[in-house]
């Protein structure tokens, strides 16, 4: 009896898969983007009904929060690779001629 091949390219199709976007111009926010949103949305609103305070406020908040959240990752990508550095240097130690040492701990 001959053997039917799947249709589908991926080998198990029952695996979950997973996309994750690229940051890009068109799908990142950044906060000159919100503030030009904010007042595109104060100017065109219905002055009979106008925006809560409330609302701006949070809106105005959470663009911080997520900015802040953004730097504190960078940062922290920043901080791993340079202790990453740090330990690879450390444990690969070479001397003025290109060979490998040890340090021995004195007592």
């Amino acid at each position: 009896m001959a053997e039917i091949q799947g249709l589908s390219s991926v080998a198990n199709p029952y695996e979950r898969a997973s996309y994750t976007a690229k940051a890009n111009d068109k799908n990142t926010l950044t906060i000159e983007s919100y503030f030009k949103l904010l007042s595109a949305q104060l100017a065109h609103q219905d002055m009979t009904n106008p925006m809560d305070n409330s609302e701006m406020m949070a809106q105005m908040t959470q663009m911080a929060m997520v900015q802040s959240l953004g730097t504190m990752t960078s940062n922290m990508k920043e901080e791993m690779a340079l202790t990453k550095n740090h330990l690879s240097c450390r444990f690969n130690r070479k001397g003025s001629n290109g060979k490998s040492f040890r340090m021995r701990k004195t007592v």
